[in-house]
């Protein structure tokens, strides 16, 4: 069978390789936190940034309104976004439109998701809550300094001693206290009011929330009425279950409750705070009730305890579903937003005045251009404009930030919350395809946030996002590479997405910008959750394998003709026989025989490494492995010159943090030859190595090292000696998963390197073995002359070759990357890399 790779050939004006160099990818860190393209040399010395993923700049602002500091400057939350996903706090200058990202919300040191607002105390510091994260995951109370731009965590929500899971704001009181509710934990695991002395950093939980008698689940925050009470609602609880108003009384400790929510009458189901107007009463929403049951706007009394329905929200005309508060401006109204209805049913922005009961929408919310389903509450600041969130919408459905102008009734937007449309945090490798640029992809990102395949130009520097998963269209959170197969198409997997959210296989033409689904994973019948990349074998098909799915719901192996677009499930792993749940991807050796290795099963049920026949369709257990030799590898294997095969294992090891070892395929022998160890050796690597031309190899670990965000490593195998090359910092890019290098030849600086258009070739196979075939195409010319150089410039061998089919051998060459020339009789000199294995 013949095997085709169409390349496009390059001029130069001299030698272009002085060396190799490594390219590589790391799912975080660099100038955003969320991964880094980056080289060395080939050593794996000198490492240059060559792209940083760019950050997300927030997204989703959820249960939480804008305050106003003592600078004068708006600041907020998000409930996602910021470099960990996790949510962020950020700045706005209303008067320069300046939006500035201040602090990453990153889980355990301070907290994640963020679902209410700020407040400034009276000792200038901003306070607030995460509804997860800290060391328990049930939430943090923060303190954040503007002037110092520092965050710290003052308390952890623990459960059932004070609390879990806040979804609303700290008040400070009279009595200087910080007040605040947790949505869960306490003794009833259904909520706690809780009391915070920033002077003392002490958390005590006031009162635990019971149900029927005084309400449960509260998402909202306390005010602090002109009596002096703190008063709050409930989501759940009371006598029909639809949420409580309650009073709290500072000096005795007793919280009573004042009101039932039933639905139809007075609301039901408030998920937000109330606000005390200027004529002495309270005002409040509810997310459900009324007569459409899509919300009341309603009035309390503090005094007589007397309760009035004011507003209905009734869908198109008015909103529907608040999920915030009320503010009172300064010409005496009361503005909010609803999550949903208006005339797009992505909600209003409306204006209530208390005097005359009078109710008027003011903006419907669109999505794209002004943002959408609003879930939090809107404010005045100084410059008497009114400033909300979206909760989605805008250029990146991720949210916006508007303003609204009471005077003139003017709406704008003002900030795209952003979720890094054009890709971030990968899981797989960088490949050099046959039009001289490299493709990869991102696990997220994108217009959907499911990813996307990009390209990136080494000599101009320019990322270009190509193509966005969509999820059941093409697939979503790809976490392997790119393969270009002989057809010159690019063949990859998704995780997730397809027809069956298990998965797909898809081609992406680089010529036309297309990317195909060409088969959607099923569990059943074809596996599903793909987390390696494919291979094509000499018989011109593609391989790969699953990490679900099956007979025994433990993974197959499959093959895929790219001819056809056929899939056939060739093997299914089934455990203790031949291993389950792989995560990695496959490789021919030389023995022209599959390898492969599985996460799970085996013997021991921590992996095995395994060989496939592709002419008989046998797959052999050939290892076990065991703690001692290391656990649950993952990548792929690699041969090395000297005809072994290299892997790695995430875990087990001398130290539990994983191990690199040698297979030799002739004697089925197994030996571990490192383990790693954390600072010194780096832990826990995800990736697969790199046979490089040097003769030595190189790879990448998760954690450890002197930051504990992996490190770039190189191993010796004629000495069995470990050296470390790079300790990843942040900076230079963090926690490299499910990736591994990537080498080729280095570029002479100042080189003038272009493609030439109407100049095709076809070379084949490459990697090649024995025998080079070249078919000069568009070559008018009765002669070319052939010549190969090795990366430093030395001239290996040159022929003389007639158009069309030529063979030549390169069996006498060493392993590694080189140079082809082709010279035309009229002096035009083309070049391309090709590599023998």
């Amino acid at each position: 069978m013949k095997i085709f790779i169409f390349v496009s050939l390059f001029i130069f004006s001299q030698t272009i390789f002085s060396q190799s160099e490594f390219w590589g990818i790391t799912s975080a860190g660099g100038q955003f936190g969320v991964g880094t393209i980056f080289k060395t040399n080939g050593s794996g010395n000198n490492h240059v940034i060559e792209h940083s993923f760019f950050q997300i700049e927030g997204a989703g602002p959820c249960y939480t309104h804008l305050i106003q500091g003592g600078d004068g400057l708006l600041y907020g939350l998000t409930s996602g976004g910021g470099s960990y996903n996790m949510g962020l706090l950020f700045q706005y200058d209303p008067a320069n439109d300046v939006y500035v990202k201040k602090i990453d919300f990153d889980g355990v040191s301070n907290g994640e998701f963020p679902k209410g607002s700020l407040m400034q105390a009276i000792d200038g510091k901003f306070y607030g809550l995460t509804s997860q994260g800290g060391l328990n995951d049930m939430g943090v109370l923060f303190q954040y300094d503007p002037a110092t731009n520092i965050c710290i965590k003052k308390c952890d929500f623990s459960g059932s001693a004070n609390g879990s899971h806040p979804y609303g704001s700290l008040v400070q009181a009279t009595d200087g206290m910080l007040y605040g509710m947790a949505a869960d934990g306490g003794a009833n695991n259904l909520g706690t009011l809780f009391q915070y002395n920033s002077n003392t950093s002490t958390l005590t939980k006031k009162w635990d929330f019971d149900g029927a008698l005084t309400g449960n689940m509260p998402f909202g925050s306390v005010i602090q009425a002109s009596d002096g009470k703190l008063y709050g609602m409930t989501v759940y609880g009371g006598v029909n279950d639809m949420g409580v108003l309650f009073q709290y009384d500072l000096s005795t400790g007793i919280l009573v409750k004042k009101n039932d929510f039933n639905g139809y009458s007075n609301g039901s189901y408030p998920e937000s705070a109330l606000i005390q107007a200027a004529d002495g009463m309270l005002y409040g929403l509810t997310k459900r009730g009324g007569l459409s049951n899509m919300g009341v706007l309603f009035q309390y009394n503090p005094l007589t305890n007397g309760f009035i329905k004011k507003i209905e929200f009734a869908g198109n005309s008015t909103g529907s579903y608040p999920r915030g508060s009320l503010t009172q401006a300064s010409d005496g109204s009361l503005y909010g937003v609803t999550f949903a209805g208006g005339v797009n049913d992505l909600g209003v922005l409306f204006q209530f005045n208390p005097t005359t009961n009078s109710f008027t929408k003011k903006n419907d919310f669109s999505g794209v251009t002004n943002g959408g389903n609003p879930q939090g509450t809107v404010m005045q600041a100084a410059d008497g404009n009114i400033y909300g969130m979206t909760n989605t919408g805008g250029s990146d459905n991720a949210g916006v930030l508007f303003k609204f102008d009471p005077i003139t009734n003017i709406y704008s937007k003002k900030q795209d919350f952003i979720k890094s449309i054009d890709g971030r945090n990968t899981r797989g490798s960088l490949i050099l395809a046959s039009d001289g640029m490299f493709y990869g992809m991102t696990f997220n990102g994108g217009t959907d946030n499911f990813g996307v395949i990009f390209q990136y130009d080494r000599m101009t520097h320019i990322y270009t996002k190509k193509i966005d998963f969509t999820g059941a269209g093409n697939g979503k959170f790809p976490e392997g590479s790119l393969v270009q197969a002989s057809n010159g198409m690019l063949y990859g997997m998704t995780t997730y997405g397809g027809a069956n959210n298990v998965g797909a296989l898809f081609k992406y033409d680089i010529s036309t910008n297309t990317c195909t689904k060409t088969h959607d994973f099923s569990l059943a019948t074809s596996g599903g959750v793909p987390h390696g990349s494919l291979m094509q074998a000499a018989d011109g098909m593609l391989y790969g394998m699953t990490h679900s799915g099956g007979a025994g719901n433990a993974g197959v192996l499959f093959q895929y003709n790219p001819a056809t677009d056929t899939y056939v499930k060739k093997i299914d792993f089934l455990g203790t026989s031949n291993g389950s749940s792989p995560f990695g991807s496959l490789m021919q050796a030389s023995d022209g025989m599959i390898y492969g290795a599985t996460f799970n099963g085996g013997t021991s049920s921590n992996g095995i490494l395994f060989q496939y026949n592709t002419l008989t369709n046998i797959l052999t257990k050939k290892f076990d492995f065991v703690n001692t030799n290391g656990l649950n590898p993952q990548g792929a294997l690699v041969q090395h010159t000297n005809g072994k095969l290299y892997g790695i294992c995430t875990l087990g090891g001398t130290y539990g943090k994983g191990t690199l070892f040698e297979f030799d395929i002739n004697s089925n022998t197994y030996s571990k030859k490192f383990d790693f160890d954390g600072i010194q050796k780096g832990m826990n690597p995800h990736g697969s190595l790199l046979p490089a031309t040097d003769g030595n190899i190189y790879g990448m670990t998760l954690l450890g090292g002197s930051d504990n965000l992996g490190v770039l490593f190189q191993f010796v195998p004629a000495t069995n000696t470990y050296n470390k090359k790079i300790d990843f910092n942040t900076v230079n890019g963090a926690n490299p998963y499910k990736t591994n290098l990537l080498e080729i030849a280095e570029t002479a600086t100042g080189l003038n390197e272009k493609a030439t258009a109407n100049r095709n070739c076809i070379i084949y196979p490459n990697p090649s073995g024995e025998t080079l075939n070249i078919d000069l195409q568009d070559f008018d010319e009765k002669t070319v002359v052939l010549e190969v150089y090795d990366i430093v410039g030395n001239l290996m061998f040159s022929e003389s070759l007639h158009l069309k089919n030529n063979s030549i051998a390169v069996s006498q060459l060493e392993r590694g990357m080189y140079l082809l020339k082709i010279i035309s009789d009229k002096n035009n000199l083309y070049t391309k890399n090709i590599i023998k294995n």
